[in-house]
């Protein structure tokens, strides 16, 4: 190899046995990428590569460790419904057997008369004496024109067997009364059904929150309300408060 007078170039002299010499130049630049880019290039190329593969591999992994919790959701969800369509199919039963024998003789009826409020049904029985639930946390608040009432209703089931209902708070302020939810009447009558309540279901506690118009009078009186999806009475407290 010799200095050519271009300082951008390297020249080169080959010898080559019974031949005369030849001579040749090259680009520096081009040089340079052909012994130092053009490796450094493949290299990189081969890092991606093997990075991408390893990438991945790792997916793939997540993916066949994620599955059998996908498939374990399902199951658990599908246990739910079917324990909600025997539930359901329970609630049948019992209301056909409730709508067959009428009304008379009803069961616990005489215990009813606080629910003169209310649209009776048929066979329908006064279940709150051995409560399923409890209340608890018993507060209100004044906000704007509001009268807020916070609760949280207790599952006291063995095991946790999930309590479901319509809830229903009755406000009386003097000789007035305010039943929450506010759509609880029927239209054009002055009575309330029971299954026109808040909806509800838990197996541990479900927190509360009812609204009422700011009311005039200090002193209040409140009564809770619980129905299940039968219009059984299964829990009834009476609560005084000031505001």
């Amino acid at each position: 190899m010799e200095k050519t007078k271009d300082p951008k170039k390297l020249a080169f002299i080959l010898y080559e046995d019974h031949s005369a010499p030849s001579y040749f130049e090259i680009s520096k630049n081009l040089f340079r990428f052909l012994f130092i880019g053009l490796p450094f290039v493949a290299f990189l190329a081969i890092l991606i590569t093997v990075g991408g593969a390893l990438y991945f591999k790792q997916i793939k992994r997540m993916v066949e460790k994620e599955e059998p919790k996908i498939i374990t959701e399902l199951k658990t969800q599908r246990l739910e419904l079917l324990q909600k369509q025997k539930q359901l199919e329970n609630d049948q039963k019992r209301l056909e057997e409730k709508l067959a024998t009428g009304t008379a003789g009803t069961s616990g009826a005489d215990n009813l008369a606080s629910l003169a409020l209310f649209k009776h049904s048929p066979n329908r029985q006064d279940l709150s004496q051995a409560p399923e639930v409890s209340l608890d946390e018993f507060s209100t608040k004044v906000s704007n024109d509001k009268l807020l009432v916070e609760f949280k209703i207790t599952n006291l089931t063995e095991e946790q067997k999930k309590v479901a209902g319509f809830l229903f708070v009755v406000m009386h302020e003097g000789s007035r009364v305010s039943v929450w939810p506010a759509n609880s009447f029927v239209d054009q009558e002055m009575s309330v059904v029971f299954n026109k309540g808040e909806l509800f279901a838990t197996t541990r506690f479900r927190p509360v929150l009812a609204s009422f118009d700011k009311p005039k009078e200090n002193e209040l009186l409140f009564k809770v309300l619980i129905f299940n999806r039968l219009g059984d009475l299964i829990f009834k407290k009476l609560i005084s408060d000031t505001i």
